[in-house]
């Protein structure tokens, strides 16, 4: 700083050494201030603000509200005011900014400094929550707009008439209500007549969520059918899940990105010039008031004299920052394009190698389309094949292995009927191994299956009879040899009449990169142009509740209650903090809730459309959501701070970049550790572990205990997912549903990739030293969610699998949003540092917006252009393995997940002479059932004899079970 500093040293007597420190201090200081009213011109004051930009001060006393800069090397107790505005206010942002204000005006000028000392003229903190004027530390005199003035205190509006004191209360009365509802109906014992059986259904639905989970079943295995995957297991090499699952791990990298930017981007040159946090102020004021030796000393600068006057903030260093910020985050966007180029390269070429070294079930199929809907004889439709297919080719007798039909299951009545016959069987199957006991004898089981196997075959051959069960124009062609299927795929690329057949004029041949358990079978009839529309219809419907959430809920929440909290100077506090946590997490909660309920009713064909669908939409969703809360945090921390943001102008212009400061901090505690870690834990208690304590003891309630009265127990009902019409029975399969966990979430998880490094690159446009460590926070993020997505993949969510490569070209597609975030970042530090001419600033804007779509736009041309990935070639198939060997190894086929070919071939047999589900085969594929197509003698049988255990312990009745067993 220019200027001539001086140092005086006031010399204390001998007495006050012995005094406090306060003593020493108070004395020293007016000493020093004689001695300065002796200099010529001293005030304190080194400029004043005005709407033409700094000038120096009138006079050596300070004027009336108006902000006012010192060189920070006195205190402002040193500091005199007029009398009509007496009190020093200090600046939020800055410790060497003041405005001299009456004391009434303390708390508006300095929020959270509501009490004038008018021995000291200054206003200090205040501990009253919303206090407008206060007469002493614990009083209140007049409370901001919001607040209600009672017994000297100031309550917010709205506890103050109790009504987020009531919501609490009435939650906690109902809470306790139910406690004492369930400890009572205990300790009564059961009430409901078929008690035993429904808690037996939830016991073994407690089994089926274990099973649920992903585990590495092995039907050729002698000793373990059935394990769980190591934690520490290779997702690089091994088909766990899908090609999915891997790419998870391989192609979204954002630590390499987010360790650039650490070591890039922070805030050097101007780090002195930032706000300092409270106790390093009071540290460096202790430091100067620090008794030694001799004396204390006091600093003071009568910079009124100084001929040339430069503000603190000089022009230069805040030029040379905004220079540097904008040359380092185009280093930073040019290095992160190549560097993303890099990746989705490698993961392009990675898809082809994983694919050579795992065999699954999509490698032996074919998709055949325009079949006609009278087509629903799978041994004719085969043999047809087989003689149009020799005419162009050598094909052996089994060279295709099977055909599997797709049904029309688009009527919900025809639907249920054939999933209850399904169901029926399952449940046969398990009594038949033992897998669960009941109270009925061995003899009566049977007879009821008998009875009920009738009753089935009669349904099953009227479906198919009368013509209900048609088909949709849809099979899928199994070969023997992965080879063979690649050599007609060949023919009919080069030759289309390969398939040619008068009976089948408009049949074609796809290739099918997924597996028959990624494939909606009811789906099936949907055409491609019913599957957008609805699709389109779904999105609109999210976006319209998200839009309707925010303008109801979101927005007056923030305005009404954040926004009257943050213009007194304080923080959201009391019951309506709780309410307003509570809230938050109902929304967000809802919001997933509707992205997934849209993409169900789209009726999407494969699960890779449905998992694409899911993470377009809620990325879009999300990413919109952030930047609202963005928005939001930053119009709080200016409701607390006062001043405004002014980005689109030139830095050196730019009057308060303490409050950036300020919004960048905010940024920070945002997402550290709340968006990053804590959302993640808070999601596995309310999204695994809460629902499935509260459906268990729900379901007891009703279906166990029953000790409330019927209408009490209908509305209870109301909660419980999957809840059976009536209030006496349980049937296992709604108590299965209702507790089992929730899918492998890859698709959401892709969203947390593109979201958090977009507010990250969002984050560079403000001034503040809390962006490099947001930076170096997400590098730890990615280890964290690393090690965190494998724990929940591998043990906590329900098995499912990901095929193809439409979701990672997606998520590559999307990561032009993080990258038009610094392209946008990039433009404004480019007006920042002048290199773009005085322009309006709606001219600005639209400027800005341009940039991002343009940074955006060049890598998704650059991803297409070069990586080229809807281009992806089959990789070679095995030469060795056959359908049947893949089938043996995995209890899924195309042929078990067919719902109605499962039904042909347990009821009517004669239409599916040569189908490979015989006997006790012709069971539907289902989650946590695989242990039942495990061979008879590996299974744990009813009677005494070997079982595939390895160890036991006690159950819920006090005796053991054999928890190693395949299906327990």
């Amino acid at each position: 700083m220019p200027g001539k500093w001086w140092v005086l040293t006031a010399v204390a007597s001998a007495a006050h050494e012995k005094d406090g420190l306060k003593d020493v201090i108070e004395a020293a200081t007016k000493s020093a201030v004689q001695m300065i009213d002796k200099l010529e011109g001293a005030c304190g004051a080194s400029a004043v603000e005005t709407s033409d930009g700094f000038v120096p001060p009138k006079g050596k006393t300070a004027e009336c509200w108006v902000e006012q800069y010192t060189n920070c090397t006195m205190s402002y107790t040193q500091i005199r005011c007029p009398d009509s505005c007496p009190m020093v206010a200090a600046s939020p942002s800055f410790p060497c900014i003041f405005t001299c204000v009456t004391p009434e005006e303390c708390a508006e000028y300095s929020p959270g400094h509501a009490r004038p000392d008018f021995e000291l003229k200054l206003c200090t903190p205040c501990s009253v929550l919303g206090c407008r004027y206060c007469t002493s530390h614990t009083e209140c005199k007049e409370c901001f707009p919001g607040f209600v003035l009672e017994h000297d205190r100031c309550t917010f509006y709205m506890d103050a008439h109790g009504i987020s004191a009531t919501v609490l209360k009435v939650l906690v009365v109902l809470i306790a209500f139910l406690v004492m509802v369930v400890l009572i109906c205990y300790c009564r014992g059961y009430r409901s007549e078929h008690a035993d059986e429904n808690l037996r259904n939830m016991i073994e639905a407690r089994r089926h969520r274990r099973l649920c989970k992903l585990h590495k079943w092995d039907r050729t295995s002698e000793k373990t059918p059935r394990r769980w995957f190591d934690l520490s297991v290779s997702m690089m090499k091994d088909d766990i899940a899908g090609w999915g699952l891997v790419k998870e791990g391989l192609c979204t990298k954002p630590e390499k990105p987010t360790k650039i930017g650490s070591r890039l981007y922070a805030p050097a040159g101007l780090q002195k010039y930032l706000p300092m946090k409270e106790e390093v102020i009071l540290d460096k004021m202790l430091d100067a008031f620090k008794k030694s030796e001799t004396t204390p000393a006091v600093l003071f600068s009568p910079l009124v004299k100084c001929a040339h006057f430069t503000p603190e903030l000089r022009a230069e260093a805040l030029q040379d920052f905004a220079e540097h910020s904008f040359w380092t985050l185009c280093a930073m966007w040019g290095f992160i394009f190549v560097l993303s180029l890099q990746q989705s390269y490698s993961c392009y070429h990675f898809y082809t190698w994983f694919d050579e070294q795992n065999v699954d079930s999509s490698d032996y199929a074919v998709l055949l389309t325009g079949l006609p809907a009278s087509t629903t004889n799978e041994a004719q439709l085969q043999k047809m094949l087989e003689k149009q297919l020799r005419q162009h080719m050598e094909l052996d007798e089994g060279d295709i292995h099977g055909v599997s039909i797709a049904y029309d299951l688009s009527d919900f009545t025809l639907r249920t009927e054939v999933e209850t016959i399904l169901s029926n069987i399952t449940r046969h199957k398990e009594f038949q191994i033992g897998a669960f006991e009941g109270r009925k004898s061995w003899t009566s089981r049977m007879f009821e299956w008998e009875k009920q196997q009738a009753e089935d075959k009669e349904k099953t051959e009227r479906m198919f009879n009368d013509g209900r069960l048609k088909s949709v124009g849809r099979a899928f062609v199994v070969f023997n040899k992965a080879s063979k299927r690649d050599e007609v795929l060949e023919k009919y690329g080069v030759n289309k009449k390969v398939i040619e057949m008068p009976e089948l004029p408009n049949v074609e041949i796809e290739g099918v990169d997924f597996d028959p358990v990624s494939v909606f079978w009811e789906n099936q009839h949907n055409t491609d142009s019913k599957v957008g529309h609805n699709a389109v219809k779904g999105a609109l419907k999210v976006v319209a509740f998200f839009l309707i959430v925010n303008a109801l809920i979101i927005l007056p929440y923030n305005v009404f209650v954040v926004g009257v909290f943050m213009s007194s100077g304080a923080d959201l506090a009391g019951p309506s903090q709780t309410i307003a946590g509570l809230l938050l997490g109902i929304v967000n909660q809802q919001i997933s809730a509707q992205v997934y309920n849209q993409a169900w009713f789209a009726g999407f064909k494969k699960k890779d459309r449905f998992d694409t669908f899911i993470f377009v939409l809620n990325t879009t969703v999300q990413f919109f959501n952030t930047w609202l809360g963005l928005g939001v945090t930053a119009w709080a921390v200016i409701g607390k701070e006062g001043g405004t943001v002014e980005i689109f102008s030139p830095l050196v212009d730019t009057g308060n970049i303490g409050l950036e400061a300020a919004i960048g901090d905010a940024f920070y505690a945002m997402h550290v550790p709340g968006v990053l870690y804590v959302n993640y834990i808070m999601g596995l208690l309310m999204g695994g572990v809460v629902p499935f304590a509260q459906h268990t003891l729900v379901g007891k309630i009703i279906y166990v205990w029953r000790s409330l009265p019927d209408c009490l127990l209908r509305a209870l009902k109301l909660i419980l997912p999957w809840a059976p019409d009536d209030l006496e029975r349980y049937p296992r399969f709604n108590a299965e549903k209702a507790i089992e966990a929730p899918e492998m979430g890859v698709a959401w998880d892709y969203s947390a990739f593109i979201v958090h490094i977009a507010t990250a690159f969002l984050v560079t446009a403000v001034v503040s030293a809390s962006v490099w460590k947001l930076f170096v926070a997400l590098s730890c993020w990615c280890l964290f969610f690393s090690l965190w997505s494998r724990f929940m993949h591998l043990r906590v969510q329900t098995a499912s699998s990901f095929n193809g490569h439409l979701l990672d070209t997606a998520g590559w597609l999307l990561w032009s949003l993080p990258m038009g975030c610094l392209a946008g970042s990039i433009f404004v530090w480019a007006v920042r540092s002048k290199m773009v001419p005085e322009i309006h600033l709606a001219f600005r804007v639209a400027l800005l917006v341009l940039a991002m779509i343009l940074g955006a736009a060049l890598w998704v041309m650059a991803y297409l252009l070069i990586i080229q990935p809807f281009r992806r070639s089959d990789a070679p198939a095995s030469q060795h393995e056959t359908v049947e060997e893949v089938m043996r190894m995995q209890p899924f086929s195309w042929y078990n997940c067919n719902p109605a070919y499962v039904l042909k071939c347990a009821y009517m047999k004669e239409l599916v002479p040569d189908s490979h589900l015989s006997g006790n085969e012709a069971l539907l594929y289902r989650r946590g059932k695989e242990y039942l197509f495990i061979e008879k003698d590996k299974q744990q049988g009813r009677k005494k004899g070997s079982k595939i255990c390895t160890s036991s312990r006690p159950t819920w009745n006090g005796s053991t079970k054999n928890w190693g067993c395949i299906h327990g």
